[in-house]
């Protein structure tokens, strides 16, 4: 059985209820699949609901949480600090700093100490 949770963004635009919103959802997902179990904080999928103006976008994205939401900003962070503790956590003698430069960011790894 999968999990899901629905997100809920809404811009200029004060109109539409929330709550209706995501109960819609919810049952809709159920009639689908009677198996699926809502999960807030680990969900397998995310119905993504956005409002924008009187407009509205519907998105299913699997491993929400795991993907950082889907922000690839956060996730690049993420990955660069794991590469840094790594690289100082292999050998002492090195260390490695995450660099920003004109064509984005590097990791920048040197002998002896920072």
């Amino acid at each position: 059985t999968g999990t899901f949770s629905v997100q809920w963004r809404r811009r200029h635009n004060s109109n539409v209820d929330k709550m209706a919103v995501i109960d819609a959802v919810a049952q809709a997902v159920a009639a689908v699949a009677p198996e699926a179990k809502v999960a807030l904080r680990s969900p397998m999928a995310a119905v993504v609901v956005e409002v924008i103006k009187s407009d509205a976008v519907l998105a299913v994205l699997p491993r929400w949480r795991e993907f950082g939401e889907y922000n690839l900003r956060a996730l690049a962070e993420a990955k660069a600090a794991r590469i840094k503790a790594a690289v100082a956590e292999a050998d002492g003698q090195k260390w490695a700093e995450v660099v920003q430069g004109d064509g984005g960011q590097k990791l920048a790894v040197a002998d002896g100490q920072k």
